[in-house]
């Protein structure tokens, strides 16, 4: 058990110590995952949005065709 504590606590060290050396880096990196995350959100969005109406669409089409 205290190998696994001391392998995680010693990447952990690492990983902040290489963050903090390359601040830009991590800044650039923090600032393209935040805008993907938002881009994947508002076309999740967007689609959500959009679908019930085309389904209904569709659906009176549909019901015209075969009434």
């Amino acid at each position: 058990m205290k190998a696994i504590l001391s392998f995680y606590s010693d990447a952990l060290k690492i990983a902040l110590q290489s963050i903090f050396a390359h601040k830009l880096r991590a800044f650039l990196t923090l600032i393209g995952i935040i805008i993907g995350v938002a881009s994947v959100v508002t076309v999740g969005a967007s689609i959500a949005v959009s679908t019930p109406t085309s389904s209904r669409e569709s659906a009176k089409s549909s019901a015209v065709i075969t009434s």
